[in-house]
């Protein structure tokens, strides 16, 4: 894979993370609109990023590392409001890891 077009992905999948946070939380006009443009520049940046790297493995690992940003994040938000992390959301976040990681070596 590309080093550009994973650079890419990663920035479009922070985006990603962003905007499904904004989903989540957004309350003002403000935050809407940071919201939109989330997802304007997450998408925009992914496709992109095909330049670089097939489409497909392009997504696999988008959406991989998409899912786990926004887990992260999750987690994140729960321990500071005094929450528990849970260890088989760990457990399937990192087997997804795995599988995008096993995709990406693969494909290189």
């Amino acid at each position: 894979m590309n080093t550009k077009g994973l650079v890419l992905i990663i920035i479009g999948a922070l985006f990603e993370c962003a905007w499904a946070y904004g989903l989540k939380h957004a309350a003002g006009t403000l935050e809407i609109f940071i919201t939109v443009v989330s997802v304007v520049a997450s998408f925009g940046i992914f496709m992109l990023s095909f330049k670089y790297v097939g489409a497909s493995i392009a997504y696999v690992v988008y959406t991989g590392l998409g899912t786990l940003f926004v887990v992260l994040v999750e987690m994140a938000d729960t321990l500071s409001h005094g929450g528990q992390i849970e260890v088989l959301r760990i457990v399937f976040v990192l087997t997804l890891m795995l599988g995008v990681i096993g995709v990406k070596g693969a494909k290189s």
